[in-house]
């Protein structure tokens, strides 16, 4: 459905003083980490910690099914250890929301899923 001019007007303002007016840039991977520093007030040396999508990029278009943007930084984390490290517990941590996407049936349900698995493989979310 078209939104009205003051509709729009009102998700600008909100877009502003949400996104622009904190110093974010537009939420995509490009940006990820850059908006997830700003969100959690500091910035991680690349060497020990990452920038991590808790909801991973592959499964993007399952979790935009959701009303989930996954480049929102409120949905992102530091993931600390080695870039070997890392890479190992990305891939089973994605492993298991390839399981699980497909069983949620509510926005809810993922960002419950989100905290569980969040909790388990060592990170912190802001949601």
């Amino acid at each position: 459905a078209d939104m009205t001019d003051v509709e729009l007007v009102d998700a600008y303002k909100l877009y502003k003083s949400e996104i622009l007016d904190k110093g974010f840039q537009g939420f995509t991977e490009e940006t990820f980490r850059l908006n997830v520093a700003r969100k959690l007030g500091k910035e991680m040396s690349e060497w020990t910690f990452q920038a991590h999508h808790v909801f991973p990029q592959v499964l993007a278009d399952d979790f935009a099914q959701f009303g989930i943007n996954i480049h929102d930084p409120v949905y992102g984390s530091w993931w600390r250890g080695t870039e070997h490290q890392i890479a190992h517990n990305i891939g089973q941590y994605n492993a298991r929301w390839e399981n699980l996407i497909f069983t949620l049936r509510s926005k809810e349900e993922v960002l419950s899923e989100g905290r569980r698995l969040a909790e388990e493989f060592g990170f912190d979310v802001q949601f």
